[in-house]
């Protein structure tokens, strides 16, 4: 399904953007255990459910699709999103977008690796593309996904490795800027803290915040920050717990959008 009345194109523009300069990240503070983070879940949203659902009623003569936005890094990283969208149907009423940590300098295989895993499309993000629901987009390991306003998608090229570990907060905190509550954000596994400030953007935005619960095992690594950086996540689960929570979400909304229609 297209959505051709609202332009949705991937376009690519300069990489140099002033606001997206971050500031350190406080240390995250690990509970002991996994069930501490199960009580994470309980968490009150500083954000009425009115909020959220602003702007996620029916769609008018510009209907905008809903954004699943997955951050993730290293094997692991990698096995999880591939775990997450084999769950996914290819009817899936969403524009994923998918930002991976690897190596910049070898030649990436992401697209094929994630085409086999998953039923829905894999397109890697170029210039001129219509963003489709039920289609899975990826960048090359030097070009990171953006959204940009009127929901144009965007490839930032970064030769200079400008962005380096923040292309996953890159893409959460254009999607909160221009997304607004019909977006859905994934971290998954991966070391370090990318991720966690645009997490809480896209809650701030009133948008829907998921998590991979983090392993008994598990060092302070991008699971771990994300949910003690700032403000409540709405899922703490595993790839499978986390996709059927993004396939409730996006089917109950399009149910209640046909019902009104």
């Amino acid at each position: 399904m297209r959505f051709a009345e609202t332009e949705l194109r991937i376009l690519f523009h300069s990489a140099a953007d002033p606001h997206l300069n971050f500031a350190p990240l406080k240390p995250c503070c690990r509970p002991d255990t996994a069930a501490a983070f199960a009580s994470e879940r309980t968490r009150s949203s500083r954000m009425s459910q009115d909020s959220r659902n602003q702007g996620r009623g029916r769609r008018g003569a510009n209907p905008l699709p809903w954004f699943v936005a997955i951050g993730a890094s290293g094997g692991q990283g990698l096995n999880d999103i591939k775990d997450l969208l084999a769950v996914l149907p290819p009817n899936l009423d969403a524009v994923v977008m998918v930002v991976l940590h690897r190596p910049w300098e070898s030649p990436s295989y992401l697209r094929n690796i994630l085409d086999r895993a998953t039923a829905m499309n894999v397109q890697i993000a170029s210039q001129g593309d219509q963003l489709d629901v039920g289609t899975v987009y990826v960048g090359e390991p030097s070009d990171h996904l953006t959204l940009a306003a009127r929901c144009l998608g965007t490839v930032t090229s970064d030769p200079t490795k400008l962005h380096r570990n923040r292309t996953i907060d890159l893409l959460f905190k254009s999607i909160a800027e221009n997304g607004g509550p019909r977006t859905i954000g994934v971290v998954l596994s991966g070391s370090l803290d990318d991720g966690s400030r645009g997490l809480a953007a896209m809650h701030d935005a009133g948008g829907l915040t998921m998590v991979m619960r983090p392993g008994q095992d598990s060092t302070g690594g991008m699971p771990e920050n994300a949910i003690h950086f700032d403000g409540p996540i709405d899922e703490i689960g595993s790839a499978e717990e986390i996709a059927a929570a993004i396939i409730r979400t996006v089917s109950r909304q399009l149910t209640t959008e046909m019902t009104v229609s």
